[in-house]
């Protein structure tokens, strides 16, 4: 059992904790509550390789967390026997001394290897090393990705590794007879599957359409991105990267001057960051909108959702400690697909390994931008070094009237403060304040009011 130093659950310092079967069996304690000692379970088998604690037990005798603790790492140890009985494969580990290099070798379509050290120690024998690898940028030996898929031979099933995790490859006349059957069963499958016909490949319209959707389930932008990711989830990996590609196509494209202006106006300020996180939400508002702002920025101004936003800038002094709930900024809906990348390849998938190698052709990036048309000041300057703010503010009138009629106009800052003034002419008082009082008044009453006999009760 090893010791886990400094590491705590809940409140709970984790005592022993051991790694065993595909997760982890934890012993803590925690002496000031009255279950003082507790056993769960651990794994990250979830898409975002989050640690997931379960099946927690608490007692106040050591010896039966003990007992329990024990109980739990038996249970894993005779389920891992029992496979390797069902399976009836010889215990066997395979080293690089057993295989081919890769060094120079594309090992789509071949058997592989995968390192003894890149599993877990339980888990080191032949039946959990040889896989048939299905694709990956890393099968390749000179591309910039490292990732490959690799399908074992037992369980068909198929998971994501590193190229440096294979050992080698095997010939297959060297494979033993029960990695023959399996191997042409699996490529039977495959062939069935690959004769059965493709759908095309997810263009604009589809990427377009999916956001309009999962905004429909949500109900509002603010919380799309789960239905969003979920449906990619469902979609073959070359669409799901295809879909982030679109989305840095739309994105780029929206990286201009004017639109950054109405931005600031918007927000009163906004980085290069903060510039980001606008256009992935502007792109969470769908095709129409986004092109509406890229031909006329100011055409924003006709948004709910931005209207709530002032509306909820005027009302509160100070920024909330989790934000602005309207805040035009959306920094989690460009990460989407990446998350729905992971989830369906598994959490050591990273589609930044992939994203470089565009499945884009030129013709699909000039339909995406074949539809915009901008504004014909787009580019126009509006601020920088030595631009007094004077300046750059009547710069900003002209550009977006309307935004900045709704978010920067002074005589509407001098109205909502001249109104703030008039409700609460001592200044002491915050709206806060007068709500709880109105609240204590009412109690106060509520109090005082005479309470009625059963005498005085109308009869039913």
């Amino acid at each position: 059992m090893a010791s886990d130093i400094n590491r705590t659950i809940d409140g709970y310092e984790v005592i022993h904790a051991v790694r065993f079967g595909g997760g982890e069996i934890i012993l803590a304690e925690n002496q000031k509550t009255e279950a003082q000692y507790m056993v769960c379970d651990s794994n990250r088998n979830n898409p975002l390789g989050i640690e997931v604690y379960s099946n927690a037990l608490g007692s106040t005798d050591f010896v039966e967390i003990m007992k329990l603790f024990a109980a739990r790492l038996s249970e894993r140890v005779t389920a891992l026997e029992t496979e390797r009985e069902m399976r009836g494969i010889p215990i066997q580990t395979l080293t690089a001394a057993d295989c081919h290099s890769i060094r120079d070798l594309d090992i789509e379509g071949c058997v592989v290897v995968i390192k003894p050290e890149s599993l877990a120690r339980e888990y080191r024998t032949i039946d959990n090393q040889l896989a048939l690898c299905t694709g990956g940028f890393g099968a390749n030996p000179d591309a910039s990705g490292r990732t490959v898929f690799l399908q074992n031979l037992i369980t068909g099933k198929t998971e994501s590794w590193r190229r440096q995790d294979v050992a080698g490859m095997v010939p297959e006349e060297r494979l033993p007879d029960w990695a023959r059957v399996n191997l042409a069963a699996l490529r039977e499958s495959k062939e069935k599957t690959t004769e059965a016909p493709t759908a095309e490949p997810l263009g604009k319209d589809k990427f377009w359409r999916m956001i309009d959707e999962a905004r429909g389930v949500s109900g509002f932008w603010q919380n799309m991105k789960a239905p969003l990711t979920e449906a990619l989830t469902s979609l073959d990996e070359p669409d799901i990267i295809r879909f982030r590609q679109i989305f840095n196509e739309y994105h780029g494209h929206a990286y201009k001057n004017k639109l950054w202006a109405a931005a600031t106006i918007i927000q009163n300020g906004c980085s290069d960051d903060g510039f980001s996180d606008f256009r992935s939400w502007l792109i969470a508002q769908g095709k129409e909108v986004y092109l509406d702002a890229l031909a006329n920025p100011d055409s924003l101004s006709s948004l709910e959702t931005l209207h709530n936003f002032s509306v909820e800038l005027s009302a509160t002094k100070y920024m909330p400690p989790d934000g602005y709930f309207y805040a035009p900024e959306f920094e989690g809906f460009m990460h989407a697909a990446d998350g729905a990348y992971t989830a369906k390849l598994g959490s050591d998938a990273d589609m930044y390994d992939v994203i470089g190698h565009t499945l884009l052709s030129e013709q699909e990036k000039t339909e995406i931008l074949g539809e915009i048309t901008y504004a014909a000041d787009i580019h126009k300057t509006w601020g920088g070094r030595g631009v007094p703010i004077d300046e750059t503010e009547a710069v900003f009138k002209e550009m977006c009237p309307k935004l900045y009629g709704i978010f920067r106009e002074p005589a509407i800052l001098k109205e909502k403060a001249e109104a703030e003034r008039q409700e609460n002419p001592a200044g002491k008082e915050s709206v806060l304040d007068k709500i709880k009082q109105d609240r204590q008044d009412k109690q106060q009453t509520d109090k005082q009011k005479p309470k009625k006999s059963k005498k005085d009760s109308p009869e039913l």
